[in-house]
């Protein structure tokens, strides 16, 4: 039932905006509901939206609690109290964006429209009608090489990357700024998942093995926590088979947390 404001809280959609669950009564069961399924949400705990504007969720759902007969639950209140005890980081946010199933798009992106000289600091909605369309023309892109010229903070490529399965895709733009925060966002969204898509463990393997190639010192060190047994099994035989290839001046250490 909560899914629907989840998505909204997520994306920061406008308070006034958010579609509440049809009949849905904020009584005190009703707000448990909010609390755990929205605010408590494993993914929202991580890449919050900004603090103001979850409270501004929380006022709102206290004065329509009030306006039909109830009483704020202890919860509510306690989720508002620990807000604002957080320092709120003043100039960016994270938005996370429902593309299909349970896949979630995260941007870390400016709370302003217009920041440090350019509007590339947050996501537009020319990006979110781009995805649409690529979602609908998916084998436009598979297994192609894409680039993408003012890719902008990355939601556009990070979508078609998870989606699409391009063989090759890079991401431009010409503000420095940007291109610190396309960064931080392309390794939030896509590295995270490498060695759990056995599609991608070979492409990740043979960019390790280039890497450390280039310095006969080198030693590549991969974290990471065994999510599938049989793509964990992949990546290690992956990694046995170029570790043997004793000729080659590189090593890969590995350690799993």
């Amino acid at each position: 039932v909560m899914e629907k404001v989840l998505d909204q809280v997520l994306a920061m959609v406008p308070v006034k905006h958010i579609e509440w669950p049809l009949g849905f009564d904020f009584s005190p069961v009703g707000q448990r509901e909010l609390t755990e399924g929205v605010f408590l949400n494993p993914h929202l705990v991580v890449h919050p939206p900004s603090n103001s504007y979850q409270m501004r969720v929380l006022k709102t759902v206290m004065s329509k609690a009030e306006s039909a007969g109830y009483e704020v639950s202890e919860g509510v209140y306690e989720l508002y109290a620990a807000l604002v005890a957080i320092p709120e980081e003043k100039d960016c946010c994270y938005k996370s964006y429902h593309i299909e199933k349970e896949l979630y798009v995260t941007v870390k992106e400016s709370t302003q429209l217009i920041s440090k000289g350019t509007t590339g600091l947050a996501t537009w909605n020319a990006a979110f009608c781009f995805v649409k369309w690529a979602l609908a023309n998916r084998d436009l892109f598979a297994k192609r090489t894409v680039l993408e010229l003012g890719s902008g903070l990355g939601f556009a490529g990070m979508a078609v990357c998870l989606t699409c399965k391009p063989k090759l895709y890079c991401f431009t733009d010409c503000h420095e700024e940007v291109l610190v925060k396309l960064k931080e966002n392309v390794q939030l969204n896509l590295t995270k998942d490498v060695v759990y898509d056995q599609a991608l463990v070979d492409v990740f393997v043979k960019t390790l093995r280039t890497l450390l190639s280039m310095n006969s010192s080198a030693v590549g060190y991969v974290a990471s926590t065994i999510r599938n047994p049989e793509t964990y099994q992949y990546f290690c035989k992956g990694i046995g088979k170029t570790t043997s290839y004793h000729n080659e001046p590189w090593s890969v250490s590995v350690t799993y947390l």
